[in-house]
C-alpha cells in the first residue's frame, strides 16, 4: 500500500514544484537604485535619489518609479527594444501618479532609455520621456557608484 502513495506524493511534489517554479518565473523582478536624478512635471523639476525599476514577463511590461514629497510618478510600458547587451529602450504608454490627492493612470507617449551593467546585475542610468493629457513629464537619473 505505501508504494501507490509514494507514487501520488510523487506526483504531487513534481506537479506542485512545477506550479512553484511557474510561479516563482512569473513574479516581477523589482531592482531599487540608489542616485541621483531629477524629475520634471509641470510644476518644475525636482531632485530624485532613487528609482525602482519593474519587469514584468506576462504580460510584459516595464516601469521606472521616483518618489518624492509630491507623491510617486510612474513612467511604465511594453517591452523593451535592445540596442545592444547593456542599452536598451521601454516605450512608455502611462504615467501613473500617487498624489495625497489620489491617484491617476494616464494615457501617455514615450520611451525610457535606460543602461545596465555589462555584467546585467544593476541599473546605470536612465532617461523617460513621456507626454499626457495633463502635460509633460521627464526623468533623467544616474545610478551611485
Amino acid at each position: 500500500m505505501d508504494r501507490p502513495k509514494r507514487r501520488l506524493s510523487g506526483a504531487l511534489a513534481a506537479l506542485v514544484g512545477a506550479g512553484m517554479a511557474s510561479l516563482a518565473a512569473a513574479q516581477p523582478v523589482e531592482h531599487e537604485v540608489r542616485g541621483s536624478g531629477v524629475l520634471t512635471t509641470a510644476r518644475g523639476p525636482v531632485a530624485v535619489t532613487g528609482v525602482t525599476y519593474v519587469s514584468r514577463d506576462e504580460p510584459r511590461r516595464n516601469s521606472f518609479s521616483v518618489t518624492t514629497a509630491m507623491g510617486t510618478v510612474t513612467f511604465s510600458g511594453g517591452e523593451a527594444a535592445w540596442r545592444d547587451a547593456t542599452h536598451a529602450q521601454a516605450p512608455i504608454d502611462s504615467v501613473l501618479r500617487l498624489t495625497r490627492e489620489g491617484f491617476s493612470d494616464d494615457p501617455a507617449s514615450g520611451a525610457c532609455d535606460f543602461e545596465i551593467s555589462a555584467d546585467a546585475t544593476y541599473l546605470k542610468t536612465v532617461t523617460c520621456r513621456a507626454t499626457t493629457g495633463g502635460g509633460d513629464y521627464a526623468l533623467r537619473f544616474e545610478a551611485a557608484g
